[in-house]
């Protein structure tokens, strides 16, 4: 694990046993499970999205920093370096 990084996220699919870990040095994981999704939107398969029928964990800092002071800062200023990393990583169990 890289240092400072620390597990975020563990998902397992229980039929298959798939499992899903993900580590990273952000402070943050926005949630997305595809609410919008609607079978019109069209899959690379060609096969229809379902509401539902998948999600995503986006890493980030903290987007109530813009409004709430005492949050780490998510401005990056001129001449700063930004460096974060995650990792996702699949096994079955």
């Amino acid at each position: 694990m890289e240092k400072g990084a620390s597990v975020h996220a563990r998902v397992k699919e229980p039929t298959s046993g798939r499992v899903l870990t993900m580590e990273t040095t952000q402070p943050g994981v926005v949630f997305y499970t595809g609410n919008g999704l609607n079978e019109d939107f069209v899959l690379t398969d060609g096969m229809n999205a379902q509401k539902h029928s998948g999600f995503c964990l986006e890493t980030q800092g903290p987007p109530a920093s813009l409004h709430h002071k005492g949050l780490p800062s998510i401005w990056l200023k001129p001449g700063e370096e930004y460096k974060h990393k995650t990792v996702y990583r699949f096994s079955v169990e």
